[in-house]
């Protein structure tokens, strides 16, 4: 199940605001800051993101020596703050990077509907984990869009009884089924048309050169390939999404039009 990075940002700045309240004796929580330490504490991705106070400190309590030792006297309300805000500053902008990826893939559902029309455990897979791969592993996810286009095209084809190797790459199997689906360019003669599909040919021969020169299903040697960024990786793996569910859902729609 996808974390619920939401609600984790919303408990670690309320874990950093009891902090700054047991700093500036005003009202604390000190259960709910027993409960959230042990959270954040046993949840691997995060544990070593946790502030050294907190992971030294099982009792709310507890923090007060360490932050008299940072500021004592007049002033010492805003340094401690500073403070406060400085040893939190790792776990809250992994938790808001986090946050931001999960929002950056706003058709990830309607993408997943329409894959789910071609009754494909594997396909179904491969986008959850691009998706899910996209921040922590990129290149392994720019990979997994790849498969997820020759996957989708290959299953297509078994459909529609259309032969073809299985090393055949993405963009001659994408050719292939677009030539059944009536979506090679130049089956249509109306421009826009032609300049959209003719597109869509371009995205998967982008995203097969991404995989090739980013991915990580070939070995290489030390230096010898560039590592990709989650944005790169969101960019592919959208783009493999988009191109996927536009095939499943045109190969849908022949099969209901069908007599």
């Amino acid at each position: 199940m996808p974390k619920d990075y939401d609600a984790l940002l919303a408990e670690a700045e309320a874990l950093k605001a009891n902090i700054v309240c047991m700093s500036e004796d005003c009202d604390i929580d000190p259960e709910s800051y027993a409960a959230t330490r042990v959270a954040f504490m046993r949840d691997a991705e995060l544990k070593a993101l946790v502030p050294e106070l907190v992971l030294k400190c099982r009792r709310l309590e507890d923090t007060w020596d360490p932050l008299k030792s940072v500021a004592t006297g007049a002033g010492s309300w805003a340094k401690r703050r500073s403070y406060i805000a400085s040893v939190f500053a790792p776990l809250i902008t992994h938790l808001e990077e986090k946050l931001l990826l999960a929002r950056s893939v706003p058709h990830e559902e309607d993408v997943a509907d329409s894959l789910s029309s071609l009754d494909s455990v594997e396909v179904e897979d491969l986008w959850r984990r691009a998706i899910d791969q996209s921040g922590d592993e990129p290149d392994h996810a720019i990979t997994l869009a790849k498969s997820l286009v020759e996957s989708t095209c290959k299953h297509i084809l078994d459909e529609l009884n259309v032969p073809y190797e299985d090393n055949e790459d993405a963009p001659t199997l994408y050719k292939k089924v677009a030539r059944e689906l009536n979506l090679a360019p130049d089956q249509h003669a109306e421009q826009v048309f032609k300049q959209t599909l003719s597109g869509a040919v371009s995205i998967v021969q982008g995203l097969s050169g991404a995989a090739n020169k980013y991915g990580d299903r070939h070995g290489s040697g030390r230096g010898k390939r560039s590592k990709p960024s989650p944005r790169h990786a969101r960019l592919v793996v959208n783009a493999a999404g988009t191109v996927a569910g536009f095939l499943v859902e045109t190969w849908v729609e022949r099969q209901v039009g069908k007599p």
